[in-house]
C-alpha cells in the first residue's frame, strides 16, 4: 500500500518549532537529507514559525530595494507596506528565459508563503523565510563557520574565500573533542538573556546537519595574512566586523535591518569579537583561542 503524500511536516531548527504545509513541494521537502535531522513528530501546540509552500502570490507594487546574484539567477527584495517579497529569479537552460519564484512575509501576521519552485531554489528560499520569521524572536542564519569546543560555540566570519571552513578544520585537529557545527549558516540566537547557536539545515557545500546547541563563547572574523595575530575588537570594530555576515538581502529593509543592530549589540556586550590575521596552519588556531580565553 502506497502512503498518500505529506501535507504537513513539522520541524524545530533555532529552537522554535517550523510547521510547513503543502501540495506539490512536500515530497521534496521530505526527501531533503539536510531536513530530515530537524524533523519532530511531537504535535506543536505554540506554533512560532509557519511556511506554506505552492502558494499563490501577487506580484509586488513596488520597486526593488535590491538585487543580487545568486547560484545562476539573482535574488531581489521589495518592501511593501504589509509585506516583504524576495523574488528568485532563475534563468532556464537554453532558453535564455528567467522564471520567477516569491518568497513572501506578511509583517502583520508573521507567516510565510512560498510559490512552487524546483528542490534547489526551494532549499534557498526556506532559508529567506526563516531569517524573515526568526528574526522577530532574536534569531538569524549568520555566514559563518561554527565549531563546538569544550561544550561552547565559536564562529568564524568573513568573506567569501577568507579560509573560514580551514580555519574551523584546523580547531577541530588541534583541539580534542572540538568539532564542526556547521559550515555556512549556523543560527545565532538570544535566548533567556544570553546567546546560543544551532545547527541549521543550511551548510553549504560541507554536510554537516547537526540538531544541537551550545552557548556562544566568541566571535572572530578572519582576515588571510602571513602572519598570525589576533586583536579583540572595540565595540564600533565589532559591529563593523558583525554586520556584514547577516543576510545582505534583509539589512536593506528598516525592519529586518533593525533585528539585526539588535542581535549585533547583544553579541558585543556578551562576547569577545576578534579580529584574527592569520596563516593556514594550527598556529592560527591556538592564537585564535589564547585570544578568545
Amino acid at each position: 500500500m502506497i502512503n498518500p503524500p505529506l501535507s504537513e511536516l513539522t520541524y524545530e531548527i533555532g529552537g522554535m518549532p517550523v510547521v510547513v504545509e503543502g501540495g506539490v513541494s512536500m515530497p521534496s521537502l521530505e526527501r531533503m537529507d539536510s531536513m530530515a535531522p530537524f524533523r519532530i513528530e511531537a504535535e506543536v501546540q505554540d506554533v512560532l514559525l509557519h511556511w506554506q509552500l505552492d502558494a499563490g502570490v501577487s506580484a509586488p507594487l513596488v520597486p526593488a530595494s535590491f538585487d543580487m546574484p545568486v547560484g545562476n539567477g539573482r535574488c531581489r527584495v521589495y518592501a511593501e507596506t504589509g509585506r516583504v517579497l524576495c523574488e528568485l529569479c532563475a534563468v532556464r537552460g537554453g532558453t535564455g528565459r528567467p522564471t520567477s519564484m516569491w518568497v513572501e512575509y506578511n509583517l502583520s501576521t508573521g507567516r510565510a508563503c512560498l510559490t512552487t519552485m524546483p528542490s534547489r531554489w526551494l532549499h534557498f528560499g526556506l532559508w529567506l523565510a526563516y531569517n524573515m520569521q526568526a528574526s522577530a524572536r532574536g534569531c538569524f542564519a549568520l555566514h559563518a563557520s561554527a565549531v563546538v569546543c569544550d561544550g561552547r560555540a565559536v564562529l568564524f566570519l568573513g568573506e567569501s574565500g577568507t579560509g573560514k571552513s580551514t580555519h574551523a578544520q584546523l580547531w577541530c585537529k588541534s583541539f580534542n573533542g572540538c568539532r564542526l557545527l556547521n559550515d555556512d549558516s549556523p543560527v545565532v540566537a538570544a535566548v533567556d538573556g544570553g546567546l546560543r547557536v544551532y545547527g541549521s539545515p543550511w551548510s553549504g557545500k560541507t554536510p554537516c546537519y547537526l540538531a544541537e546547541s551550545y552557548p556562544l563563547h566568541g566571535i572572530a572574523r578572519l582576515q588571510q595574512a602571513s602572519w598570525n595575530l589576533a586583536q579583540r575588537l572595540g565595540s564600533l570594530a565589532s559591529i563593523a566586523a558583525l554586520v556584514p555576515s547577516f543576510p545582505p538581502m534583509l539589512a536593506h529593509v528598516p525592519v529586518f535591518r533593525e533585528r539585526m543592530l539588535q542581535l549585533v549589540e547583544t553579541c558585543v556586550l556578551q562576547v569577545p569579537v576578534l579580529r584574527l590575521d592569520c596563516r593556514p596552519d594550527t598556529a592560527a588556531a591556538r592564537c585564535c583561542r589564547q585570544a578568545m580565553q
